[in-house]
């Protein structure tokens, strides 16, 4: 076993994997008490932190995968739970709370996330109230918009390209709604954010903690977003543009992972410069999984198999730093923020976004890959 990541597991089958991830996920919405999901779990202080209202948002999504793949309606319920409760804390100007629930002012990218959560609702239900809190949200959203499409207001730390992940909800709430200032907003972020890229394909402003050395976690949402959008969009040539930086990372990927003992061990470094070169040891899991998700969709559009294999391995991977011999079912079946536990993103804490992207990547592979 590596001495440096002594906690790696042996692994099962994916499902039981899902299954504890979905478990500890459900486990954290009931302890809230509130419909919402609390955010962590630190492993040192054997304490819970408080209700999240932007993962809950994706985690509706994940947990409405979850009730059609299983047909387990629980989960649906669970999710509408959590769609419920973001109404009743939306504030009044149509924003979502910045923060956990202590927090009492908006923040743009939280409400993008939220915004995800209650579109899926109202496709799975039909349920218009959904909709309407979604209309609000987007509203206020374009308000906060800066005239060269960057969101500066109402942000963590001003304008970032991660808030490419508040296009793609806006980009989701124009096919509902076919009102033409989400996509008008969405496409004038998208230019912006091409302002910020290098030639190799690096985007200045893409991390909320250390903009010269981006957290993985970071830049998956970079381009999580900008490749839903480019989707939506139908723009090819911002699609080709995270194709090509996707298909470099899945190439350092799987170059790294021929030497499990070298690091970052099998995974993701934990940071890129902008060179994409990394001398990290430990990674970070919740941008590991995000990463997955991007190649198994760019893997359903393209059919290219590499990125399936690259995302089946890195899923594989994480699956081997989830506890399933734990008793305490506070651990059982969560996904740390970094590996080592100890590392630098979310240090000693189980992370909800964290299981909800392992969950979710699990869900996209049973779909996307049936039968390879």
């Amino acid at each position: 076993m590596n001495q440096k990541f002594p906690e790696l597991f042996s692994t099962q089958a994916d499902d039981i994997h899902l299954q504890a991830a979905m478990d500890w996920l459900a486990r954290a919405q009931n302890i809230s008490g509130c419909g919402g999901v609390l955010a962590h779990y630190n492993i040192k202080e054997q304490k819970w932190g408080l209700a999240y209202p932007e993962t809950t948002g994706y985690i509706i999504s994940t947990f409405l995968l979850y009730s059609k793949s299983t047909n387990d309606k629980t989960y649906l319920d669970r999710a509408v739970r959590m769609g419920d409760w973001e109404i009743e804390i939306q504030l009044d100007n149509g924003g979502c709370l910045a923060g956990d629930i202590t927090y009492k002012y908006p923040r743009v990218f939280n409400t993008g996330q939220i915004i995800e959560g209650w579109c899926e609702l109202y496709k799975e239900t039909g349920i218009q109230k959904y909709l309407n809190a979604a209309i609000r949200a987007g509203d206020w959203i374009v308000k906060m918009q800066d005239e060269d499409g960057k969101w500066t207001n109402c942000s963590y730390d001003g304008p970032k390209v991660y808030h490419s992940r508040v296009a793609w909800p806006l980009m989701n709430l124009y096919s509902l709604t076919h009102d033409g200032k989400y996509r008008e907003s969405a496409s004038k972020f998208v230019c912006w954010a091409l302002t910020q890229q290098k030639n190799n394909g690096w985007f200045e402003k893409m991390c909320a903690i250390n903009p010269i050395r981006p957290n993985m976690h970071f830049i998956a949402y970079t381009l999580e977003g900008l490749l839903e959008t480019s989707m939506l969009l139908e723009d090819d040539g911002l699609y080709k543009n995270v194709l090509n930086i996707s298909s470099l990372l899945k190439n350092k990927f799987i170059e790294s992972s021929k030497s499990p003992d070298v690091p970052p061990y099998g995974f993701l470094p934990v940071t890129f410069d902008e060179n994409w070169e990394s001398n990290e040891h430990s990674s970070c899991l919740t941008g590991d999984m995000q990463i997955s998700i991007v190649w198994l969709k760019l893997f359903e559009k393209t059919g290219d198999e590499t990125y399936l294999e690259a995302a089946k391995r890195l899923i594989e991977r994480v699956k081997q730093t989830q506890d399933l011999t734990s008793v305490d079912p506070n651990i059982h079946g969560g996904i740390a923020g970094s590996h080592p536990v100890w590392g630098v993103y979310g240090s000693n804490m189980i992370l909800n976004w964290a299981t909800n992207f392992f969950a979710h990547a699990i869900l996209l592979k049973k779909k996307f890959a049936s039968g390879k």
